[in-house]
């Protein structure tokens, strides 16, 4: 099995106009209907979020069904797209319903990443676990030093959050 969220970025349609948002939520909704595979289960569904289960025999075929998942959802929200923002975030593919718990663990860790990815990404847990074991080039560098970077992103502060990363590049 393999646990997929799927999120529209609300405050990506603050900043449209009324008839725009409701057009981009409408067609949100509408991906309820794309979500009726044989291999799809959809175990949640709010206004700007759904949650998928998708179970397959095999692995490889579990990562196909991914893959057309994700590409029928970027087929109807494209990455360069201006009005809206779709994450797709997904956790790792395992065998066993009894492992799901797993998978959604793995998806809700993938989706972090997208703070460094950015809105309107797809996200893959297999990213996310390569950062995690994967050596530093400059062990010197490491950890980040203390900046109140994590406060901005909670605040959804931009100008902190620049500020900030421009204090880290340099």
């Amino acid at each position: 099995c393999c646990f997929v969220q799927v999120d529209l970025d609300e405050p990506s349609l603050a900043r449209l106009s009324d008839d725009i948002r409701y057009a981009s939520e409408r067609r949100f909704a509408g991906l309820n209907q794309l979500l009726l595979q044989e291999h799809f289960f959809l175990l949640e569904s709010h206004q700007y979020r759904y949650s998928i289960c998708l179970v397959s025999p095999s692995d490889m075929e579990l990562a196909m069904n991914r893959r057309v998942l994700v590409d029928c959802i970027r087929e109807h929200f494209p990455h360069g797209e201006r009005y809206w923002d779709v994450s797709i975030a997904s956790g790792s593919i395992l065998q066993g319903l009894r492992r799901l718990r797993d998978s959604v663990k793995a998806c809700r860790e993938a989706s972090k990443l997208h703070f460094i990815k950015g809105s309107n990404a797809d996200i893959f847990y297999e990213e996310v676990e390569s950062c995690l074991y994967q050596e530093p080039e400059n062990r010197l560098e490491y950890p980040i030093p203390d900046t109140r970077l994590i406060a901005f992103i909670r605040e959804q502060n931009r100008e902190g959050i620049s500020r900030e990363l421009e204090e880290l590049k340099t």
